[in-house]
């Protein structure tokens, strides 16, 4: 079972090599030092807190999280690729069937993380019908969620803000030699700095409600 902390920690693999940091940046590996592999980390670390996604795979996780009176919970990670299992306070809800209607337990998901309580599963002419989720009640889900191929906008701009912290390693607004100040950009590496990288991400973003 996972365990999700507030507030959330992300880390995973690069989504990078150290070799394609050197490409980008047009040098050779053999000049990097041991910064370039943590600041693959790092980088690619500031996308997912970026994000607040986990974005690699990770198939059949278990979590339990609490209702709150709502139509919707909201899953942590997204997409969701699968749901095997869903209990509410340890009775089994059963997946949504169209045309069906149910004064017990269905559900429903969507990708994008959101999971219903179901009461009439819809047709052709009528759309679904929903239970609340009681406040405060536990839902124990099982589902299998993120990417098993990064998507090539992450990589890129966790790249991009890895080879502008290798080349301007102090992160500073201005450079220059002699009487002319620097000003530091920001403290610790992050997206804040680049609106337009971290614009790119938008599309991807966990869904809140």
């Amino acid at each position: 079972m996972t365990s999700y902390p507030f507030p959330y920690a992300y880390t995973g693999a690069p989504f990078f090599e150290v070799e394609e940091l050197a490409a980008r940046l047009q040098v050779s590996v053999d000049e990097f030092d041991p910064a370039a592999t943590l600041l693959a980390q790092l980088a690619s670390d500031a996308v997912r807190e970026d994000l607040r996604l986990s974005v690699d795979y990770v198939a059949n996780d278990t979590l339990t999280i609490y209702g709150d009176n709502s139509e919707v919970l909201v899953l942590p990670e997204r997409p969701i690729t699968n749901v095997t299992s869903v209990t509410m306070a340890g009775q089994t809800l059963v997946p949504v069937q169209v045309n069906s209607t149910s004064t017990l337990l269905m559900y429903d998901w969507r990708p994008d993380g959101r999971m219903y309580r179901v009461v009439y599963g819809g047709s052709f002419y009528a759309a679904e019908l929903y239970y609340k989720w009681p406040a405060g009640v536990p839902v124990t889900i099982t589902y299998s969620h993120g990417f098993q191929t990064v998507p090539t906008v992450f990589k890129r701009v966790a790249l991009e803000l890895a080879a502008a912290a290798y080349a301007n390693p102090d992160m500073a607004k201005v450079q220059s030699t002699g009487r002319t100040r620097i000003e530091p950009a920001f403290v610790g590496l992050s997206l804040t700095a680049f609106p337009d990288l971290r614009s790119d991400l938008d599309m991807y973003r966990r869904l809140d409600i």
